[in-house]
C-alpha cells in the first residue's frame, strides 16, 4: 500500500578501503548497518522448494551469527568466516565446504549432534505447545537454556568486521577473570583459498570501573582504525595491529553504578554505525551519540562535530543501531534509530541547517518522527529490537513482537528470545512491516508503504535489483518472502518447511556472491537456498 509520494533518488554509501571487498563486512553487511547488498538477488516465480535447493551447515551454537565473505583470493575465489564462541570457521562461500576450523577458547568443541538434537526437540515442542498451550513456556526454556549460554562471554559472535586483507576482528570476555579482548584472526599464508586461520594478534582492554565489562560491537573507520563499544559505556579506538589509540566514557556511564550480568540489559547493548566523516554513533539507554573520531582522539566536544542527545528511553532503552542515511555532497546526512517505545526518530546527523526551524517538542536535532505503524498487527505493548535497513532516503522496519503477548520472562535477554523462538507457533507469529522515506525537498518524514506479511526474526535485506528479500512464516511453513523495495508489492515467495531449523534468529537476510540466498539457521549454522533452479538475476 503506497501512502507517501514516489521515492527519492539518493547518491549510494561510500565504500569503506579498509573492510573486505566483499558485500557483507559486518553485521548489517556495511559498517553504516544499511544491510543493502549490491548483489543482485534471485528473481522467480512462488514455490515450494526442494530438500536440495536446501543446504544448512552447522557450526556450533552462536558460530553462525553473523557470517561474513572474503575479499577475492588472487584466484578470485571468496571464503565465508564464521565463529567467535568455541572456533573460527573458514568456509568456501561457494560450496560451503569447511576449509579450516580453528578451536579458541578453552573447551572442546560442540560437537554437531548436539544441533541435531535440538532441532528435533524443539520440532517436537512446537508439536506439544500446539496439543496443549500450557507447554510454551517449557518450549521456551529449552530455547533459551540451549542458546544464550553460548553469548555469555559477549557480543562477539554477533558483531564483528572483516578487514580488506581477510583479518577478523572481534572481541571475546573471558568468564573466569571478567578481562576483554579484542582479537584479530587470519591466514597463517596470506592470499591462500586453502590457508589455515591463526590468531594474529590479542589485545586486553583496560577495566573498567564498572562490573561486568561485557564486549558489544565492533566496526572500522574510514581511516582504518578498528572501533569497540563495551556494555559499560566504554569506547575504543585500536589501530589494526591492536595498538590502543584512544578510549572514552560516555558521560551516562560515569554516573552509574555498574550494570547487570545480563549481557542485554547493560549501559549499551546495540551495535554501532560509522559514516565517513569520523562520526562513530552509539545509542546508549539513556542518550544517542555521535562520538567524534578526529584521526587523534575521541571526542564529545560540539567543536569538534560531536553531539550527545537524550532521547524517549522507556524501560529498556532502544534496541536499535542507528542507521545513517543520505550521502554525498548537498545531501541531507542524517540518522535513522528508534527509541525506548514504538517512536521513530530521524536526525541530523551533522551540522543541523542553519534554517532548520525545529520539531515542536522535541530537540533542534530531530528532523523526523513517526509512530512505528506495521499494520493490523502492531502490537499493543511493542519494543523493536531490529535495526532499519536502509537505501537511499528509505528505511525499513520488519515487526519482531508477537501480537498476542507472551508469558513473563525473567530478563531481557529471555524475553528477546522467546519472541524470537515462539514464531514457530502460529498463535505468536508477528505481521507486519513498514517503509518510511525522507523528502529533502520539503525536509519531511513520510509512511512510503506498510505490508502485512508475516515474518519470522530477521533482518531483511534491500537489494540493487529493487527487491527486499526477508525470512517470512505462512501457517506452520518458514519462507523466503520478496517484496517490491518502491511499493511494498509483493513478489514472489518460496516455502522451505515447518521444522524450526529454518528460524533465522534474527540474522540478516542476505545475498551471497553467487547469488544465492544465505540466512542463518537458529544461529548455529548457516543456511544456503541454493540458485540453482531458483533463477539468479
Amino acid at each position: 500500500m503506497l501512502i507517501f509520494g514516489s521515492p527519492t533518488l539518493a547518491a549510494e554509501a561510500p565504500i569503506n578501503p579498509f573492510v573486505a571487498d566483499s558485500p557483507y563486512v559486518t553485521t548489517h553487511a556495511d559498517v553504516n548497518v544499511s544491510a543493502y547488498s549490491k548483489v543482485a538477488g534471485p528473481k522467480t516465480a512462488s514455490r515450494t522448494l526442494s530438500a536440495d535447493e536446501i543446504r544448512i551447515q552447522p557450526l556450533g551454537f552462536a558460530n553462525g551469527w553473523e557470517y561474513l565473505y572474503s575479499s577475492p583470493y588472487p584466484d578470485g575465489r571468496r571464503t565465508i568466516i564464521a565463529g567467535g564462541r568455541d572456533r573460527i570457521v573458514k568456509l568456501d562461500t561457494d560450496s560451503l565446504a569447511v576449509i579450516h576450523t580453528l578451536p579458541i577458547g578453552e573447551g572442546s568443541l560442540e560437537p554437531e549432534e548436539n544441533y541435531h538434537r535440538f532441532v528435533a526437540d524443539m520440532d517436537r515442542l512446537v508439536r506439544e505447545v500446539e496439543q496443549d498451550p500450557a507447554a510454551l513456556q517449557t518450549f521456551l526454556d529449552r530455547a533459551y537454556a540451549d542458546l544464550i549460554p553460548a553469548l555469555q562471554t559477549g557480543a562477539g559472535t554477533i558483531y564483528k568486521i572483516l578487514s580488506r586483507d581477510n583479518t577478523l576482528y572481534l572481541t571475546v570476555r573471558d568468564l573466569d577473570s571478567g578481562q576483554v579482548f579484542v582479537e584479530a584472526y587470519g591466514d597463517v599464508n596470506a592470499d591462500e583459498f586453502e590457508s589455515p586461520l591463526e590468531l594474529k594478534r590479542r589485545f586486553p582492554l583496560p577495566r573498567g570501573e564498572g562490573d561486568p565489562s561485557i564486549p558489544m560491537a565492533v566496526n572500522m573507520t574510514f581511516d582504518g582504525h578498528v572501533v569497540v563499544v563495551t556494555s559499560d559505556g566504554r569506547v575504543f579506538i585500536l589501530s589494526r595491529d591492536l595498538e590502543l589509540k584512544h578510549s572514552m566514557t560516555l558521560p551516562e556511564a560515569r554516573a552509574a553504578a555498574g550494570n547487570s550480568a545480563d549481557w542485554m540489559a547493560g549501559i549499551v547493548r546495540n551495535g554501532v554505525s560509522v559514516d565517513d566523516e569520523g562520526g562513530i554513533y552509539v545509542v546508549s539507554r539513556s542518550h544517542l551519540h555521535r562520538v567524534q573520531w578526529t584521526g587523534e582522539s575521541l571526542s564529545l566536544e560540539p567543536e569538534e562535530g560531536a553531539w550527545t542527545m537524550p532521547y524517549h528511553s522507556g524501560v529498556n532503552g532502544s534496541g536499535t543501531t542507528p542507521t545513517p542515511i543520505g550521502w554525498g555532497e548537498g545531501a541531507d546526512h542524517l540518522l535513522a534509530t528508534l527509541d525506548g517505545g514504538d517512536g521513530v526518530l530521524v536526525l541530523w546527523r551533522d551540522e543541523i541547517p542553519l534554517d532548520w526551524e525545529g520539531l515542536e517538542g522535541y530537540p533542534r536535532r530531530v528532523a523526523g518522527v513517526a509512530i512505528l505503524d506495521l499494520g493490523d498487527g502492531t502490537p499493543a505493548d511493542m519494543h523493536m529490537e531490529a535495526s532499519p535497513v536502509a537505501s537511499g532516503y528509505g528505511f525499513f522496519w520488519q515487526n519482531d513482537t508477537p501480537k498476542v503477548p507472551l508469558p513473563d520472562q525473567q530478563s531481557l535477554s529471555q524475553k528477546i528470545f522467546a519472541k524470537y523462538s515462539s514464531v514457530a507457533v502460529p498463535k505468536y507469529q508477528v505481521t507486519g512491516g513498514v517503509k518510511y522515506e525522507w523528502d529533502p525537498k520539503t525536509r519531511k518524514l513520510g509512511k512510503a508503504w506498510v505490508t502485512e506479511t508475516r515474518f519470522a526474526p530477521n533482518i531483511c535485506a534491500p537489494n540493487v535489483n529493487g527487491l527486499l528479500y526477508c525470512v517470512g512464516v505462512r501457517d506452520h511453513d518458514y519462507t523466503i518472502e520478496v517484496l517490491d523495495w518502491e511499493t511494498g508489492g509483493y513478489v514472489y515467495h518460496l516455502v522451505l518447511g515447518s521444522s524450526i531449523r529454518f528460524n533465522p534468529m534474527a540474522v540478516v537476510t542476505r545475498i551471497a556472491p553467487n547469488g544465492s540466498i544465505d540466512t542463518s539457521s537458529l544461529g548455529a549454522g548457516i543456511m544456503r537456498i541454493s540458485t540453482r533452479g531458483i533463477g539468479a538475476d
